[in-house]
This record gives structure tokens, C-alpha cells and sequence, in this order.
């Protein structure tokens, strides 16, 4: 390579690397990635790639300009394919080696926008211009301007790999110009026209976060571009259709990613009307229970505070917030973005949700929140928060929970069996422990179809807007477009029209052996297919509908996907501050914390590592040999409904809403949205002024004396019930190592995903893991409640039998190197979660096991004397009481913990001393101090039980020396890590004893009991 061509490379990879530092940094982590250079990032990226003083946009081309065509071969773009292939066969670890090429590429099409001119030979000629191409280069740069689209798929699998870290793919193709659609896609709307768009969401009363179907969302756009507050750039690109179905899947993929006004970058105005939404936590399993309240999402700083009832409220809203005797607040959640009505106990949850009200701030009467009624609510699922959010419209395929009032509950349950998936489940107050007398709910409900007309009534958020829409659901679910290759998800189609449809597969990029192209199912109108069955691999996937037009074959809608295994793990970031156990501070007792030490004494799974100061010296074991029984004390059950009326509501009567529409406009015309407000309810919406009109056919009447005029159409079957390849916890063992780390709403998205019966699953299984230093698990701070978790290094821990397990993150290519290795004695223990153990006849022989490995790019950690060596260093579990948030315990929904039958009970009024748990938008779990009675300290709830004994001198630990088995009663295990350090001295689970109700800890030795007892202040 000749001097001149690497100073150019050089020159070109410095822009590369600060394109990448630009545009891909933390802020803009889970939003859509766009590869605009605007003024001011081409001028931060100019800084940061050490350009010369001056024009940085021209010094950008001149860079990407001395990249291309220096191989005497057809096209231009050799050097960075072959850098493309390179970091490609490399993981795509690095940054993608082409930003900057395709930066440029956006620039050219940013000034093809700037006149709405979209022709594809006008985006050529201002390439051209743009690069100060000669005719030779111009012309190989046109003729082989193909090559590019590899570079944007790349881009776009890259940030899918990195789940959102560093942005969401939003470079694509929606017409038949693939060449120059993925730059016109990047540079059609800037960033400040996408914050007003952000806006307009608000103004909409749009969801955060919801998925919208296009056609809906060109609705919305369409009436917001016709206002003079909308950006005078868009309005002109509105009226080209290709430009405008561009902006329509932009503006979809924000208000998926929008999180909400309450992290808006411009200060909002200190005013407005805030409406209050119903939100939701499911528990599934034998006793489904489901927890309403009514929150917003909002400026906490603009919203908190004392409130009053206003007008418009009726009667069913002030009977419901009549308890609250007039001190009714908004005030934020713990561990949420969102801010909550309070206080919640003190309202009838039948009367709110029949109820419309208004409340205005008492200390800035400009803001009010409101809340109007329906009896018809559709929640649906936001895996960033693991609840379920009202919106106004029900999607198609998109999985939602229907709640019913009893006057339409008749319409409702036919409308979900003509247009719903079959499979769906009803729920009454009897069934469903939360939900009020006088509604019902549908779980599991996926609309595949949709009435013809939109309907006007009651009925109108269970009418999506039809159109052909292709979807994963359900599988082992990963990330964004990732799942699990052994529980790959159903993909699901259906169409506006009833015609034949094929839905295909294509696997764009192998890492395994397996099929390359396949025809997944055939259908008219309507078609699923499980993917379990079809043979896939780790890979990367396109799943398309296609309908045969004119003998060929149209594409509809496609969606890509991703398989994978441990053995392909998505990449990890090394930034930022290390997350560990501290063991030298009571929290780390509990919950991994950053340090910023480099010298502290940490644990990571099964890691002990730092400056270890002084060990404690252990106490004389005190400890019985035997649980004592528990006292006899009957588990009370959950309250009774007490409040069996029903409140009626007029619309739910009636079969319709009292519409009050904003005036007409001389322009208007039937397609016009418009916002409309129920004279009754309250209710408002954005919808259009009138439906489509079509010659109506003939009405022929049908059971229960409904009428339909729609010919039938084909029904989607229910879907079949998946066997897994794996046990669960091994399946999600495997799915953890892949992840790398998430939060707990991810966690338990995977066990529901797993078990969906079995509400215990995600916790149980997540405990089993933390001990066996698979995981290591953060606590929310104020909550104490599990916030995120994260993959422990692979490491062979010594037990106190002298074996050596395997913790930390597993994969098949980890056992399969270790099953290779000659000599290690390797077994394979257990089902549900294998314990893999090895025997080395020396030091020496697991040295080279640890050499062999690493030859094969395996890294893993040794770790000697675990337990013995981390219990002398563990501080006392009472630390965490002055360390935990006060809390004013209230009087509904409070337990108290009765030592003796080792249950929870009611407290009554009792607030000594003591363990409670209460139910405060899920449960909160704390210890009250005799200095401080009614207040408890918040921590997590095993570590409540313990303090709470050791407060009464009593103990929930036995410990037999003779056969070194420590017994504990079964859900009163010990905390994160000691629960850790007893289990590693065996090296395998703890032995569940259900008909003792008991759990025992294997070979622990009497020291390590000994610094139990100690910590555990006995």
C-alpha cells in the first residue's frame, strides 16, 4: 500500500471513529440511530476527529472521497467491503468500518430532500457533485452503488446485536428504489422536526412507547401537518406519497421509542390538562390476581402535589374519592417514571373506573389531571416497566388485556369471538383476585381481524384499523427481534383483504448449519406457523408475507429476526464503573453497587476479589440442630370483595358515546381528524369526522339478534402449547449468558415466557441462579426490590469438598471444550439445572484445563475456597436497617410477620417491633424498630424475616455439625449472599424439603456456620 493511500485510510478511519463516538453515544441509547450528520454533531464530529480548521462537511467528503477507488476493479467500494467482511467475521464488536462512507451517502440525500425532489437519478447526480467525482469514479460509483445497501442491512443487524445500547435501526426501504431508499430514509426528518413530532404525541394523548399501526399514525400526522405549529420542511415533503409513507414509519418507530414527556429535553410549560391512565400488574399463574391504579406520565417537578375535585366530575368520581376525606395527591412511584393518584387504599375501584373526574393542583391551579370513563379499557404489555398501560385502541396482533363492563360485556365477548385469536381466557371478580365487581376481563386477547366499517360505538377500541401486518409472539424472547433458538417464537400474519398468502423465511447471515429458505405456512387472509418445529438455527432471519399478484410474487410486509444461543453472545460494553457486591458495607450483603474503588473487596458470582482487611472473628456456634415446629396459624386468604355494587355507565347503557366535535373547516371532508369529547364520560379522542361509505349489502340476522353485513372470513387457530427442548432453568440459564445483563422486567418476561402458570418461577429461579453464582442481582434502592441483574465471568469454584463447579455465564461450546479436555473427571449432575463438576487429580492438571480452554478463546476465572474465604468478611445483616428508606405504615393491606407460625397475618392495628409487608403498588417489605414505632425501614423480604427474629432473640437457622446440613424454613432462605456462600460449599442447589417445609444446605463446615450466625446477629 502506497504512503499516500494510508494517510488517506487513516485520515478516513479517524472520521469513522468519530462518527461512531458522535452519533452512537449513551444519551441516545434506546431511541432510533440516525446517520444525519446535523451542524452541530458534524461540527462535534469534526473535533473529535482532529479536522483542520474550516469547512468540516467538505473535510467529511474529502475523507470518504480518498477511500474509494483505489483497486483497478469494477467497484469503488473494495476496500471497505473487504473492512465490512473483516469486522463482520469478527462478532461486529467494533464500530461498523463504514459510517462515514454511508454519513456522506445521507448527506447527498439530504440536499435531494431539501427540494422534494425524489427522483433516483437526481440523488446520483448530487452524489456525484457532492464527492467531486471525475466521469470515471462517477460512473463506477453509479453502476455499482448496490454494493452500499449490504453496508445499511450491517448497520442495522449491528444495533440489533447491541439490543438498543447504542441506538434502534431505522434505516430502511419502503418503496421499490432499495439503492438510494436507505440515505433518503436517514436524512427526510432532522432531529428538531422528530422533537416536535415528540410533541404532537403529547398533544395526541399518545401512549409512550406504543406500537401504532401505520395507517392510524398517518391520521394523526396528516391533521398535525394541516396546523401551522408543524414544521414548514415536513409540510412539504407531506405532500409527495413516498416521502409521506417514509415519515409515517419514522414517526411509528419514535412513538415506540418516545419515553414520555417527563424526559423531554426542552422545559415544559409549568400548565395543562395531564390525563390520569389506568395501569396494571399481572400475577398469572393458580391465583391470578391483577392490581389496578391510575397513574400518569409525567414532569414529577410540574404534577406532585395536593389536589382538589373540580368540574367536570360525576357522581360515580366523587363517590369514589370520597374515602380519601379531601387529601388526595399525585405523587411519584418508587422506581418508576411515573407518578400515581394517591392514596390508593383509600379509593373504591369500582366507583373509579365507572367514574369520570377532574382534579386541579391546589398549589398551581393552571394543571389539572383527569380521567375519564369507559366501559371498555384496553391494556397492553411495556416490558420497560412489566405493566400493562391503557391505550385508546386495541392493535392488530399485538397481545392486550380487555376489561369489560357488565352492560356491554354481552357485545364485547361476541366481538372478541368473531375478530379474536382463539385461546383467550374471561375472568370475573371471582376469578380474578383485584378486579371489581361488575367487569370482566379477557387475558391473552390478539385481535387478527377487524370489522370492514370502523366501528362508531362502545366498541370502537376493539376496531383496529385494517391492514396487512406480519408479527412474532410468543418464543423465548431475547431482546429487540431476538429470541432463543431452542424456543423460537409463532410468526403470525393477516391481511386487509381475504386473498391466498405465503409467509417465507430467509436466512440472511449462518452461524450454524441449518435451512437457508423456507416456506413457513400458506393461508388465505389470515396464517401462523410455529417456528419450533422448522429446524432453525442461530442466524439472522427475514420473515415476509407475500401474495402472488400478475404470476409474481409481491412482498406485503416483512420483519427480521434473530435466533441465537450462549454460544453467540450479544456484545457487552467495558465502559463505565464496575457492578459487584461490596462485602465490606452491609448493601453489599444484598445488591451489586458500582465501585469506583479499585481496592474494595468485591464478589462477582463467584469471584472474590480486592484488599481484604481483617477477617471477624467468628462466635461460638449457638445454633440448634433442629428447626423447632411451627406453631399452627392457618394462612388467611385474601380479603373478599366488600364492595359488590355496580356503578352504571350511561355510554355502556346507551351502546354509544355523546360525541362533542371541535367545529368544522371549509377543507374538512370525511378522512378529517378531529377531536371530539363524550358529553357524558368525558372521554376524548382523535378520530376521523366520518367512515368510509359503501354500499351496504344485505343484513341477514344471526344468534343473540345481532345483524352482520360482512361475509365470513377465515379464523387464525389457536395457538398449540410449546414442549421446550431444555429444562426451563437450564433454558434460562442459557438465555441469561446470551443476554450478558437486563433489568428485572426482563427477567420476568423470560419466566412468564417459560412458565406462564407458575407466578413464582422468575423469583425461585432467579434465587437459585444468585446462589450459584450464575447471577448477580441489583436492588432497587428505595424499593429494595429487584431492579436488574447481570452474568457473572465463568469461573471453576473450589467447594468444601475440594471439587470444582462451574459458575458464571455457560454456553454448549463451554461444555463441549470442557467434555474435550482428557482427564478432568467430569460429571453432568442434576435435570432441572445441571451442576457441571470436575475432579482434577491436581492443581497442576486444572491449570491445564484452564490453558486448554483458553486456546480454544474460552477465558474462565479459578476461584479457591469460596466460602471459607468470603464468610469471615461478610458484615452484619442488621447494617442494612439504618441504610434502609423510611416508610409510614399505613392501615389497609398491612402483614405482619408471626415468628412462630413463620406466616404473614393481618397486622390490625398492631405497629410494634417487627416485620410488615404492604401493598403499595406492589408489595414493600420492612422492619419497625421499638425507637420508631408505625415507620419500618424498607428492605427485601428475606432479610425482614432474619432481623425481625433477631430482634426477639429468635432464629430461623439449624445446624446439624455432625452432618454439616443448615436447615432453614422454606421461604425464609438466607440473603443474596449468604444464601450464596452456603450454597458453594456444596456446590449444588439446596435441597428442597417440601414435606418438612424446609430447606437444607449441604456440606457447610462449622466455620462457615459459625460467620452465618454471626452475620445473621445471633
Amino acid at each position: 500500500m502506497s504512503n499516500l493511500r494510508s494517510i488517506a485510510l487513516e485520515r478516513y478511519r479517524k472520521w469513522n471513529s468519530a462518527i461512531y463516538a458522535t452519533l452512537f453515544s449513551e444519551p441516545r441509547a434506546h431511541a432510533p440511530a440516525y446517520l444525519y450528520l446535523e451542524p452541530e454533531l458534524l461540527a462535534a464530529a469534526a473535533a473529535l476527529a482532529e479536522a483542520e480548521a474550516g469547512d468540516a462537511r467538505a473535510q467529511l467528503v474529502a475523507a470518504v472521497r480518498g477511500s474509494l477507488g483505489w483497486d483497478r476493479v469494477d467497484t469503488p467500494f473494495l476496500w471497505h467491503i473487504d473492512e465490512a467482511e473483516i469486522w463482520e467475521d469478527g462478532g461486529m464488536r467494533e464500530p461498523p468500518p463504514f459510517l462515514a462512507l454511508l454519513a456522506v451517502l445521507v448527506l447527498a440525500a439530504e440536499a435531494m430532500v431539501s427540494d422534494a425532489q425524489h427522483a433516483a437519478h437526481n440523488y446520483y447526480d448530487r452524489l456525484l457533485v457532492l464527492l467531486d467525482a471525475d466521469p470515471l469514479l462517477g460512473a463506477r460509483v453509479k453502476r455499482c452503488f448496490k454494493d452500499t445497501v449490504e453496508f445499511w442491512q450491517q448497520l442495522n443487524d449491528w444495533l440489533v446485536q447491541w439490543d438498543g445500547e447504542l441506538g434502534l435501526p431505522s434505516a430502511q426501504v419502503t418503496d421499490r428504489r432499495v439503492n438510494i431508499g436507505y440515505p433518503l430514509s436517514q436524512a427526510l426528518v432532522s432531529a428538531h422536526d422528530r422533537l416536535r413530532i415528540a410533541g404532537a404525541f403529547e398533544d395526541y394523548g399518545l401512549r409512550p412507547g406504543r406500537r401504532m399501526a401505520p395507517l392510524e399514525m398517518e391520521q394523526y400526522l396528516a391533521h398535525w401537518l394541516a396546523t401551522a405549529t408543524a414544521p414548514a420542511r415536513l409540510r412539504r415533503l407531506w405532500s409527495n406519497e413516498e416521502a409521506r409513507r417514509r415519515i409515517t414509519l419514522i414517526a411509528c418507530a419514535e412513538l415506540e421509542a418516545w419515553a414520555g414527556p417527563a424526559v423531554q429535553v426542552h422545559a415544559e410549560s409549568a400548565s395543562g390538562r395531564v390525563p390520569l391512565l389506568w395501569r396494571a400488574e399481572l400475577t398469572p399463574g393458580a391465583l391470578r390476581s391483577i392490581d389496578l391504579f391510575l397513574a400518569c406520565q409525567a414532569d414529577a417537578r410540574r404534577v406532585s402535589g395536593g389536589y382538589r375535585v373540580v368540574a367536570p366530575t360525576d357522581g360515580a368520581g366523587r363517590e369514589g374519592l370520597a374515602d380519601a376525606g379531601g387529601a388526595l395527591a399525585i405523587a411519584p412511584m418508587r422506581g418508576s417514571p411515573l407518578c400515581a393518584l394517591e392514596p390508593w387504599d383509600a379509593f373504591s375501584l369500582g366507583a373509579l373506573l365507572a367514574g369520570a373526574f377532574t382534579l386541579q393542583c391546589e398549589d398551581n391551579p393552571a394543571v389539572t389531571v383527569a380521567r375519564s370513563s369507559n366501559p371498555i379499557l384496553v391494556l397492553t404489555y411495556d416490558e420497560r416497566d412489566a405493566l400493562w398501560h391503557e391505550v385508546n385502541r386495541a392493535q392488530l396482533l399485538e397481545r392486550s388485556i380487555i376489561l369489560a363492563h357488565a352492560d356491554v360485556l354481552e357485545k364485547v365477548e361476541h366481538h372478541l369471538q368473531r375478530y379474536a385469536r382463539p385461546g383467550f381466557r374471561k375472568l370475573d371478580a371471582d376469578t380474578l383476585y383485584g378486579l371489581p365487581v361488575g367487569w370482566a376481563a379477557f387475558l391473552d386477547v390478539l385481535l387478527v381481524d377487524t370489522p370492514e366499517d370502523e366501528l362508531r360505538d362502545v366498541l370502537a377500541a376493539l376496531s383496529p384499523v385494517r391492514a396487512d401486518v406480519i408479527a412474532l409472539e410468543g418464543g423465548l424472547r431475547l431482546g429487540r427481534q431476538t429470541w432463543h433458538a431452542d424456543a423460537p417464537p409463532e410468526l403470525t400474519a393477516t391481511l386487509a383483504s381475504e386473498r391466498p398468502l405465503r409467509l417465507s423465511i430467509e436466512r440472511r447471515r449462518a452461524l450454524d448449519d441449518g435451512p437457508d429458505n423456507l416456506i413457513a405456512a400458506e393461508g388465505t387472509g389470515r396464517a401462523g406457523a410455529a417456528l419450533a418445529g422448522l429446524g432453525l438455527v442461530s442466524g439472522d432471519y427475514r420473515a415476509s408475507v407475500q401474495v402472488t399478484a400478475r404470476n409474481s410474487v409481491r412482498v406485503l410486509d416483512e420483519t427480521p429476526f434473530r435466533l441465537r444461543t450462549a454460544s453467540h453472545p450479544r456484545p457487552l460494553r467495558g465502559e463505565g464503573m464496575l457492578s459487584a457486591y461490596s462485602i465490606s458495607e452491609a448493601s453489599g450483603l444484598v445488591t451489586t453497587t458500582c465501585i469506583a474503588d479499585e481496592d474494595a473487596l468485591i464478589v462477582q458470582g463467584a469471584l472474590l476479589e480486592g484488599t481484604a482487611g481483617e477477617p471477624f472473628a467468628p462466635v461460638p456456634l449457638r445454633l440448634p440442630t433442629t428447626l423447632p415446629v411451627a406453631a399452627p396459624l392457618a394462612r388467611p386468604r385474601p380479603s373478599p370483595v366488600t364492595d359488590t355494587r355496580i356503578y352504571a355507565m350511561p355510554c355502556a347503557v346507551r351502546g354509544h358515546h355523546y360525541w362533542i366535535v371541535d367545529a368544522a373547516q371549509p377543507d374538512d371532508n370525511r378522512y378529517t381528524l378531529k377531536h371530539m369529547q363524550c358529553r357524558d364520560c368525558q372521554r376524548e379522542e382523535w378520530r376521523r369526522s366520518g367512515a368510509p361509505r359503501r354500499a351496504a349489502p344485505a343484513q341477514r340476522r344471526i344468534r343473540h339478534g345481532y345483524r352482520s353485513t360482512e361475509a365470513p372470513r377465515a379464523r387464525l387457530p389457536a395457538a398449540q402449547a410449546t414442549d421446550w427442548s431444555r429444562p426451563l432453568p437450564a433454558l434460562m440459564l442459557d438465555a441469561m449468558s446470551y443476554m450478558g445483563s437486563g433489568s428485572w422486567a426482563g427477567l420476568r418476561e423470560i419466566a412468564q415466557s417459560l412458565a406462564p402458570n407458575e407466578p413464582f418461577f422468575a423469583a425461585e429461579a432467579a434465587r437459585a441462579l444468585s446462589a450459584l453464582g450464575h447471577i448477580d442481582i441489583r436492588l432497587d434502592p428505595r424499593t429494595q426490590r429487584p431492579a436488574g441483574w447481570q452474568i457473572a465471568p465463568p469461573t471453576l469454584v473450589e467447594t468444601c469438598d475440594r471439587s470444582w463447579v462451574l459458575a458464571g455465564a455457560r454456553s454448549d461450546r463451554l461444555i463441549e471444550a470442557l467434555l474435550s479436555v482428557p482427564d478432568t473427571n467430569l460429571a453432568i449432575e442434576g435435570e432441572e439445572l445441571p451442576v457441571i463438576r470436575i475432579r482434577p487429580a491436581s492443581v497442576v492438571a486444572l491449570l491445564e484445563l484452564v490453558e486448554a480452554l483458553e486456546e480454544q478463546g474460552l477465558a474462565i476465572a479459578t476461584s479457591e475456597r469460596f466460602s471459607e474465604r468470603v464468610v469471615e468478611h461478610l458484615p452484619l445483616l442488621a447494617g442494612l436497617l439504618p441504610l434502609g428508606e423510611r416508610f409510614q405504615i399505613g392501615h389497609a393491606k398491612v402483614e405482619r410477620l408471626d415468628l412462630g407460625s413463620r406466616q404473614w397475618t393481618e397486622a390490625g392495628e398492631d405497629r410494634g417491633p417487627g416485620a410488615y409487608r404492604v401493598e403499595h403498588h406492589g408489595r414493600l417489605h420492612g422492619v419497625s424498630q421499638a425507637a420508631d414505632p408505625g415507620i419500618m425501614r424498607i428492605v427485601d423480604p428475606l432479610s425482614a424475616k432474619h432481623l425481625a427474629a433477631a430482634q426477639f432473640g429468635a432464629t430461623f437457622v439449624a445446624y446439624d455439625p455432625t452432618e454439616q446440613i443448615l436447615t432453614l424454613p422454606l421461604g425464609a432462605e438466607l440473603p443474596m449472599m449468604l444464601d450464596r456462600v452456603a450454597t458453594l460449599c456444596a456446590g449444588a442447589p439446596a435441597l428442597v424439603r417440601r414435606e418438612l417445609w424446609s430447606v437444607q444446605y449441604l456440606c457447610v463446615p462449622p466455620i462457615v456456620a459459625r460467620h452465618i450466625q454471626r452475620s445473621l446477629g445471633l
